[in-house]
C-alpha cells in the first residue's frame, strides 16, 4: 500500500516520464525504509543489449526510428548521471562496435570483457547446485571433467549438458553423476527428438 500511495499515475507516466520514474525510485525508497532497510542500491540489468545497435545497422531504417533510438542512448546517459540507479548492460561479441558508435553516451561506464569458466569454476557450475545434503559431490570418477571436455567452460552450455544430465539421471532413479550419464546427455541434446534446437547456438556466431 506504501508504495503504491507514492506510484505516479499512468497520465503522469505519459506526460512527465523522467519524474515520474523518479517519483517510482522515491516510492520504493520509501517503503524500504518503513521496513528499516536504507541505502539500498537500485540496479537495472539488461541482456542482450547489443539488439538495440543491430537495430540501428539494419538497412533500410526509418530514420525517425534511428532518431528515437540515439534519443534513447542520450536518455540513459542522463539517467546513469543523475545516479537514480545503476546499469548492467549485457552485450554479445559485437559490443566494442556499438561503444565505437556512441563514444560519448558510453563515457559514464566502464566495461568488462567477460570470458569463458575456467576448469574448475565450470566444475563448481556443475557440481555445487546439486550437492547432497552432507555437502559430497553427486559426481563420480571423470564426470565432472567429462561436461568440461563438452563446453570448454563455455556457462550456457555448461547448464543446457547440466540439465540434460539430471534429467536423464532422475529419469533412471539414480541420485550419482557418472561419465556414462554425461556421454549419454550430450547424445540426447546432438540426436534425436530430444536434440537441441539450432538457435541455440546462435551465441557462437
Amino acid at each position: 500500500r506504501l508504495l503504491l500511495d507514492h506510484w505516479p499515475e499512468t497520465a503522469s507516466i505519459e506526460r512527465r516520464p523522467l519524474r515520474s520514474f523518479q517519483r517510482a525510485v522515491e516510492a520504493g525508497r520509501s517503503m524500504l525504509r518503513s521496513s528499516g532497510v536504507a541505502g539500498v542500491p537500485f540496479v537495472v540489468v539488461v541482456d542482450e543489449f547489443t539488439y538495440v545497435h543491430e537495430v540501428l545497422r539494419r538497412r533500410g531504417i526509418d530514420p525517425a526510428e534511428h532518431n528515437e533510438l540515439k534519443d534513447f542512448m542520450r536518455q540513459l546517459k542522463g539517467l546513469l548521471e543523475a545516479r537514480l540507479f545503476s546499469a548492467l548492460l549485457i552485450g554479445q561479441d559485437t559490443m566494442p562496435r556499438f561503444l565505437e558508435s556512441y563514444p560519448n553516451e558510453f563515457s559514464v561506464m566502464s566495461t568488462r570483457k567477460l570470458d569463458y569458466l575456467t576448469s574448475e569454476e565450470a566444475q563448481k557450475l556443475a557440481d555445487l547446485p546439486i550437492r547432497t545434503p552432507d555437502n559430497s559431490s553427486r559426481y563420480s570418477g571423470y564426470a565432472l571433467n567429462t561436461i568440461v571436455s563438452y563446453t570448454d567452460g563455455h556457462p550456457f552450455f555448461t547448464q543446457i549438458l547440466c540439465d540434460r544430465v539430471i534429467t536423464l539421471v532422475n529419469a533412471h532413479h539414480r541420485s550419482e553423476v557418472t561419465q556414462s550419464d554425461v556421454e549419454e546427455a550430450v547424445e540426447s541434446l546432438l540426436a534425436g527428438r530430444e536434440g537441441s534446437e539450432a538457435h541455440k547456438f546462435e551465441c557462437l556466431v
